[in-house]
């Protein structure tokens, strides 16, 4: 449960506040152009929510869209984002879930998750001098998901996507140095 509760955290402020409490600060050429919450602002939905309409693959879900649908939007105005383990016990892979509350059908979360949603390795420290966990940040009033993780190659990214049309596109990426 508490590897859940650290990978899905919704932050308060613009996306360099984000990344300053992350300590990504340390990437490489993090120009002032930087994607921020506030570049893709939206209006939040408030009306009311549609039944579920789950295709037959989906219904594996029910009980996690069910739960989700009793949310407010935490994302992009219209959208609940929500983590799912894969699996049953210890260090499983989660799966991230979208459901639109305007239509109540879900939206597939194309960015890293499951097996490729991973911690950076230890040698990459936020200004704490604690490691960067895999983590997607996010908030209802803006289209913009902020991901930091491991990739390929022993690296470290932070990575920014903007929601269109119920799809995630990548708009910003920024590779992060390793602290002593």
């Amino acid at each position: 449960m508490r590897r859940a509760r650290l990978m899905f955290v919704c932050v308060a402020g613009g996306v360099l506040a984000a990344v300053a409490s992350l300590g990504v600060a340390h990437t490489r050429a993090l120009p002032s152009s930087t994607p921020k919450f506030a570049d893709y602002p939206v209006e939040v939905f408030r009306g009311s929510k549609p039944p579920l309409q789950l295709t037959e693959e989906q219904e594996y879900w029910r009980r996690t869209y069910d739960d989700a649908r009793e949310q407010e939007p935490n994302f992009a105005g219209r959208y609940v984002l929500h983590g799912a383990p894969i699996g049953c016990c210890g260090d499983v892979p989660i799966v991230m879930l979208g459901l639109d509350l305007s239509t109540g059908k879900p939206i597939d979360v194309d960015i890293r998750q499951g097996d490729a949603f991973k911690d950076c390795a230890p040698r990459y420290k936020d200004r704490a001098g604690k490691r960067v966990r895999a983590a997607y940040y996010y908030r209802a009033e803006s289209r913009l998901i902020v991901v930091t993780g491991a990739a390929p190659g022993d690296r470290c990214l932070v990575e920014f996507f903007v929601e269109n049309g119920g799809s995630l596109r990548l708009v910003h990426q920024a590779e992060m140095e390793p602290k002593a």
